[in-house]
């Protein structure tokens, strides 16, 4: 889920309380990193910060570290998708206890953030292409991952009947889940058939983000 370079920071008393969960974090990488086009780092770096006002704001030399290890992680993420190997993680397990899936649900939490926040490069790569199904392909990823990140919110709106039905079809839902995890790289990576150079992109260390 995290490459042992960010693990180490992540779990430093300085860096924790400046960034969001381990899962999250995670989610964000990998949406950035299945994106038809892969932003700069001072784009998307900035997402795995809590940014509570409150806080006293990170020092330089942390901001570098933690730039160092977002572009490890980054890079372990598309090492990962460049392989074809498994792209949910094995700690992502899905449970009717919420205590036991909810590392499930911030790493989707984490990829749909990333997502919303490339809408516009999805859309950029999409008005290049020319695709069968490739609407109803991603609506069926979104649809599933949202689903699958909060319950609680699926279910709000729906009344007792659907809801039911719903709940029952959520371990079939979370089956499909690696299918759909691969559909959705497939997809962002015949959109970015156009877009040479992206997995190339981050073989040396960008300079470091803004906090």
């Amino acid at each position: 889920m995290i490459c042992d370079t960010l693990l180490i920071l992540m779990k430093l008393p300085k860096l924790e309380a400046h960034i969001h969960s381990i899962g999250f974090v995670s989610g964000i990488v990998f949406g950035v990193s299945a994106a038809p086009e892969i932003p700069m780092p001072e784009t998307w770096m900035p997402w795995v910060l809590k940014g509570t006002k409150q806080q006293k704001p990170l020092a330089a030399s942390d901001v570098n570290k933690l730039a160092d290890g977002l572009v490890s992680q980054l890079q372990w993420q598309l090492r990962i998708i460049k392989d074809e190997q498994r792209f949910l993680p094995e700690a992502c397990i899905w449970s009717e206890s919420e205590a036991e899936r909810i590392t499930l649900q911030q790493w989707l939490q984490g990829v749909l953030f990333a997502h919303s926040q490339l809408e516009e490069v999805w859309f950029n790569a999409w008005q290049k292409a020319d695709l069968n199904e490739a609407e109803s392909r991603l609506t069926r990823c979104l649809k599933c991952f949202s689903v699958l990140a909060d319950t609680e919110l699926a279910m709000s709106g729906l009344d007792d009947k659907k809801q039911k039905a719903l709940t029952e079809n959520l371990p079939i839902l979370a089956k499909q889940l690696e299918p759909l995890l691969k559909d959705y790289v497939n997809l962002a990576g015949e959109l970015a058939a156009s877009l040479p150079g992206q997995f190339e992109m981050y073989n040396e260390i960008p300079k470091p983000f803004q906090s």
